[in-house]
């Protein structure tokens, strides 16, 4: 049986190597996927120790979260990237999740419309790290800047951001 999509009732998200993610950590935003390798806990739902969130390798994906170590409790999920919404709401598969889940649909589509995102790769954010420009743009990273706007280098992303996008 593979992992690449399965569903964590303890969460209420999607989850599985497929899933492309955000880092749990409240000051992240590295991408990630919700497989088994970025799990708290190192084990489906976060085995007998973890919290179960998913974390990028620097905020104990691997193993366990700093907060799991301390025996606090957990952070607060990230919602789900935009992308991952996106492919639920179009693809073919997903078509009868549509169908059964009108509310959840709805709830989809909001956060689309409401969310703050990267312009590069549509991660939600913004997190700590983040670049904004004076017209508003926002990336996550330089490598989301490199990609979405080829051939400018990012010393001059003040300067070529709004003229690009606007």
């Amino acid at each position: 049986m593979g992992w690449a999509v399965g569903y964590d009732s303890n969460w209420k998200r999607d989850i599985g190597y497929g899933v492309p993610a955000v880092c749990d950590h409240h000051d992240c935003g590295k991408l990630i996927n919700r497989g088994l390798a970025h799990v708290c806990g190192c084990g489906p739902y976060g085995g007998d120790t973890g919290c179960g969130l998913y974390f990028c390798g620097e905020h104990g994906g691997d193993s366990l979260c700093a907060r799991c170590t301390a025996g606090e409790a957990p952070y607060e999920p990230t919602r789900d990237t935009n992308v991952w919404m996106q492919w639920k709401l179009r693809s073919p598969t997903w078509y009868l999740w549509r169908t059964e889940n009108p509310k959840e649909v709805k709830n989809i589509r909001h956060q689309l419309k409401t969310g703050v995102v990267c312009s590069g790769c549509g991660a939600p954010g913004p997190y700590k790290g983040w670049l904004q420009f004076p017209c508003g743009e926002l990336v996550c990273g330089e490598i989301c800047w490199v990609e979405s706007h080829p051939g400018v280098p990012l010393e001059l992303a003040e300067e070529a951001s709004c003229q690009l996008t606007h």
